[in-house]
C-alpha cells in the first residue's frame, strides 16, 4: 500500500510539473501570438526631428498665405522625402498647412508616407512606419509625448519633447527635471530614443543623458550642428541608448519654419 501511494504521489508530481510547463508554454505563445502582426525589429532605422514653427503665425493665424499654399505643400513632400526617416519627430505641430484650411493638414500629408500617425501633448506629433503606442505625459509645465516603437521580438522606448525655451534660472532648473524625469521613464527600457526641440542653453543640460549612457547627437547651445540659424545655436537634438547612431546631420534649409531639421542614422541590432 505504501509502495502504491508513493507512486501515486510521484505520479501527481510529475503531473503538475507538466501542466505548469504547458501553462508557461501557453503564456509564451499568446505573447507572441500577440505580437504576430509586427514588423520584426530592423537592422537599422533613421529617425528625424523637425520644429515646424507653429508659433510664427501671420495675420494672427497659422499656417502660410493661402496663395502660397500649393508650392508649400509641394516643398514639404519633398523635404519629407528628403528627411526620409522611418520615425519622424516634430514640434510646434499645428495640423494646418494653410491659414484656411482649404489644402488639408500635415497629418494628411504625412499619412500619404506613415502608417501610423500620433499627435498631442504639447504641440507635437510622431510619424512612424512602425507601429506606435504613446501616451501624453505632464512634466514641468508642458505635456510631452512619451512611448514605445513596437516589434515583434520588443520595443524602441522613445520620447517626443520640447521644454520651455530662456535662460531664467528656475527655467534652465526645470529643463534639467524634465531630462532626468524622461530618463528615469526610459529606463526600464534597453533601447530608448529621445527627439526634439532640445532648447538647451549649455552642455551642462546634458548631463543626465551622459551619465545614463546615451549617445548624444548635437551639444549645449552653440553646438557643432546648428539647427536655429538666427542665433547659430543648437536647440534640436536627438539622443540614443542602447543602439548605435552612427550617424548625425542636419538639413539646412528653412521651409516654413525658423529651424532646420536633423537626422539620426541608428544601428538597432
Amino acid at each position: 500500500m505504501q509502495v502504491f501511494t508513493s507512486i501515486y504521489i510521484k505520479f501527481q508530481y510529475l503531473l503538475l510539473v507538466c501542466l505548469s510547463v504547458v501553462s508557461l508554454t501557453a503564456c509564451e505563445n499568446e505573447e507572441i501570438d500577440m505580437r504576430e502582426g509586427f514588423p520584426n525589429t530592423p537592422i537599422a532605422m533613421r529617425v528625424a526631428q523637425w520644429n515646424l514653427f507653429m508659433f510664427g503665425i501671420r495675420d494672427g493665424r497659422f499656417g502660410v498665405a493661402d496663395e502660397k499654399a500649393e508650392a508649400t505643400i509641394v516643398a514639404l513632400r519633398e523635404m519629407i522625402d528628403k528627411l526620409n526617416a522611418d520615425v519622424l519627430f516634430l514640434n510646434e505641430y499645428n495640423g494646418t498647412i494653410d491659414q484656411s484650411g482649404n489644402y488639408g493638414t500635415y497629418k494628411s500629408l504625412l499619412s500619404e508616407r506613415y502608417k501610423y500617425f500620433v499627435e498631442g501633448g504639447f504641440h507635437m506629433a510622431i510619424a512612424s512606419q512602425y507601429p506606435l503606442s504613446i501616451e501624453v505625459v505632464q512634466l514641468s509645465n508642458r505635456r510631452f509625448l512619451i512611448g514605445r516603437v513596437m516589434f515583434r521580438e520588443g520595443d524602441i522606448a522613445i520620447a517626443c519633447i520640447h521644454p520651455e525655451p530662456g535662460s531664467d534660472e528656475e527655467i534652465v532648473k526645470n529643463r534639467i527635471e524634465d531630462h532626468k524625469k524622461i530618463v528615469n521613464i526610459l529606463s526600464e527600457h534597453g533601447k530608448g530614443i529621445v527627439a526634439g526641440d532640445f532648447n538647451s542653453i549649455t552642455s551642462d543640460e546634458l548631463d543626465v543623458y551622459r551619465s545614463n549612457d546615451y549617445q548624444i547627437g548635437n551639444y549645449g547651445e552653440f553646438g557643432t550642428f546648428v539647427t536655429y540659424p538666427s542665433t547659430k545655436r543648437a536647440l534640436d537634438n536627438i539622443v540614443v541608448k542602447g543602439v548605435l547612431m552612427k550617424n548625425y546631420t542636419v538639413v539646412n534649409e528653412q521651409l516654413m519654419s525658423d529651424h532646420y531639421p536633423s537626422v539620426a542614422e541608428l544601428d538597432i541590432l
